[in-house]
């Protein structure tokens, strides 16, 4: 635009010069010095600061603490009061003193006693009263011709109920000991080499449980009296 200016004021110049009769035969050279153009600087581009994106910490994940799974527990053994000391010896002389006859409706018969008290786990038991008897009283009972099968009825009861009543007389003069017995008899048919075992037994009680085998010690608990004729033999016609 600056430059369209010059050439219009000597345009003016020379049109003026014609006007007043000048013959413009000499070239008038005009030096226009042109204003020079301020280059504004670009304004500067705010790059703005990077804002630094803060670290996240990760929450932990809480894991639940694993509940432990409970063992089975194993059935525990009976409890087991303490058996009382009581010598084999002395419920033998008790025993003796107090059951060793028996009045019956076929006369009087007897009985020693043999009491042995047991110290191995693998049997239920305390005490073992083995109840001997007379031989030829109780094979008359069961064989002899003298004897009706009603005489016979009355002296099995008889000799049950004897067993009976020590059994349980021994039992409460005992307390929390496991008994087994009844009337039992033994031998060799060789005894010299301890060949041919027998063996008999009449009206086997006991007083504790379980009582199958192969129970052992600490598996049975006291009961109360109890008949045990499973295996026995029998006196009855």
């Amino acid at each position: 635009m600056k430059k369209a200016l010059a050439i219009l004021l000597v345009s003016t110049i020379v049109l003026g010069l014609l006007a007043s009769g000048i013959s413009c035969t000499k070239t008038v050279y005009i030096t226009v010095t042109p204003t020079p153009t301020t280059t504004q600087s670009p304004t500067p581009t705010i790059v703005p600061t990077p804002t630094a994106t803060p670290e996240l910490t990760p929450t932990p994940t809480l894991i639940p603490a694993a509940t432990p799974t409970p063992r089975p527990s194993s059935t525990p053994k009976p409890t087991q009061a303490p058996v009382p000391a009581v010598p084999a010896s002395e419920i033998e002389d008790y025993l003796t003193a107090n059951y060793a006859t028996l009045n019956t409706s076929l006369g009087i018969t007897k009985f020693t006693f043999e009491v042995s008290k047991n110290t191995d786990i693998d049997w239920p038991y305390d005490y073992w009263i083995e109840v001997d008897y007379d031989w030829m009283f109780f094979d008359d009972l069961v064989s002899s011709i003298n004897i009706s099968t009603e005489m016979n009825h009355v002296a099995v009861a008889e000799l049950r109920a004897h067993q009976e009543k020590l059994a349980k007389d021994i039992i409460a003069r005992v307390p929390n000991a496991k008994f087994r017995g009844g009337y039992f008899k033994s031998g060799y048919r060789y005894p010299s080499i301890y060949e041919g075992y027998w063996s008999y037994k009449y009206f086997s009680w006991l007083n504790y449980s379980p009582s199958d085998y192969p129970t052992k010690y600490y598996d049975a608990t006291v009961t109360t009296f109890t008949w045990n004729e499973e295996y026995d033999d029998t006196l009855t016609r």
